[in-house]
This record gives C-alpha cells, sequence and structure tokens, in this order.
C-alpha cells in the first residue's frame, strides 16, 4: 500500500486551479491511517465507494466524532455502534470504504466539477486496482453520483447510462466486478431507499457468493 500512500502524498494537481474548493492540504485517509489500520486482514468482501471527505472537521474513519455517513452505512448494515467498535467490525466484516476524492471539497451544496473527479482518476484507477490484486475485491457498492462518474472515467463502461436515482438498488456486471448501484444514505435521498426497498437488496448483495 504504500505507493498508493504515496501518490496521495504527493498528489497537489488541484491546488491552483481549484484553491479555495479542493482542500488539498487536508489528506484524511493518510491522516487517520485508513490504509494501515482500516483494510481487512483477509479479503475485501465488498468495497464502498462515496465521494470525498467531507468539507468539515469529519471524516469516515474518524471514530471520535460524529460522521453522518458513518451513521447511516451502520444502520443499513446493522452495526450498532457508530464509532470505535463499530468501524472494528465494519473491517471485520471484510468491508472497506473509500471515495473516489481523497481530499476535502468545500463543496456548499454544489456537485463535485467533473475536472476534479478527472483529476482524481489515476490514484483511484491504481488504489482499485491494488484493492482488486492484494485483496480480491469483486463486488462494489457505489454510493452516489460523484463515485458512479468516478468509475466510468476509468473504464467500468457499462455504467455509463445509469442513474444512483433512478438506478438505486439495481445490481450489474462492469470490469468483471459485481456492482450495486445506489444514493448515498442521507436524509435527502431517503425516498429513493424506502420506494426501492434498497436495504434489502444491499443485504442480499453483500450475503451473495460469487
Amino acid at each position: 500500500m504504500e505507493e498508493l500512500i504515496q501518490r496521495i502524498e504527493k498528489c497537489n494537481i488541484c491546488n491552483a486551479k481549484f484553491k479555495g474548493l479542493v482542500i488539498t492540504e487536508s489528506k484524511p485517509y493518510l491522516e487517520f491511517n485508513v490504509y494501515e489500520k482500516w483494510i481487512p486482514e483477509q479479503n475485501i468482501k465488498c468495497l464502498f465507494i462515496g465521494e470525498s471527505p467531507p468539507r468539515r472537521d469529519t471524516f469516515f474513519y474518524d471514530y471520535q466524532k460524529e460522521n453522518t455517513l458513518r451513521r447511516n452505512m451502520f444502520s443499513l448494515l446493522e452495526i450498532s455502534n457508530y464509532y470505535y467498535e463499530g468501524l472494528c467490525e465494519f473491517k471485520r466484516r471484510g468491508f472497506l470504504l473509500t471515495d473516489a476524492v481523497k481530499c476535502r471539497v468545500n463543496k456548499e451544496g454544489r456537485s463535485i466539477p467533473k475536472r476534479v473527479i478527472e483529476n482524481c482518476s489515476k490514484i483511484f484507477e491504481y488504489e482499485i486496482k491494488l484493492l482488486s490484486e492484494i485483496k480480491n475485491v469483486k463486488k462494489i457498492v457505489i454510493l452516489g453520483s460523484t463515485a458512479l462518474k468516478a468509475l466510468t472515467m476509468i473504464g467500468f463502461h457499462e455504467l455509463n447510462g445509469y442513474s444512483v436515482e433512478k438506478d438505486c438498488g439495481k445490481t450489474l456486471k462492469s470490469n468483471n466486478f459485481e456492482i450495486f448501484l445506489c444514493t448515498l444514505p442521507f436524509a435527502r435521498t431517503k425516498n429513493y431507499w424506502n420506494t426501492t426497498k434498497a436495504k434489502e437488496k444491499l443485504k442480499s448483495f453483500i450475503e451473495k457468493e460469487l
């Protein structure tokens, strides 16, 4: 994982063009030692892909602070503890969550610009390839439109034309991966989860043997 860590550490490509939007000085995946501490010891049963770390001082793997994504994800996965013990259970089950964009993005209600996703795509592509090789990743859960865009940019062409809102709860194949499409599990997207019964579909997807 050392090569991946170094690539994230050295990357500063967004700093000039997106100054004030992309906070390249804050790299939570390194600050919280995600690749040393939270990768499952055995194979990764399911890789969850979100958009980017929050702009504020919170992070999925910062168990000392409240994090909406972590709380909602653990609720869907029926993990009762939302802090350190919950993250340990998440890891024990063979789960890992990563983001398409590794730096914090100060979105302020806006979507992450396509150029930002493109700038991070080489690191993201390397990460997916590496985890596939060393942790035998076979299943991917797409959490939100940014993750969907990022995967289409790195050669997951079968995902073109799909929408995480319209196709929430749908399973398909791309690049030898089984992929589950869904919105980010936030309050603003609860209707997609409720109407498509995506929670039950997600559980079935995770438990399905390949």
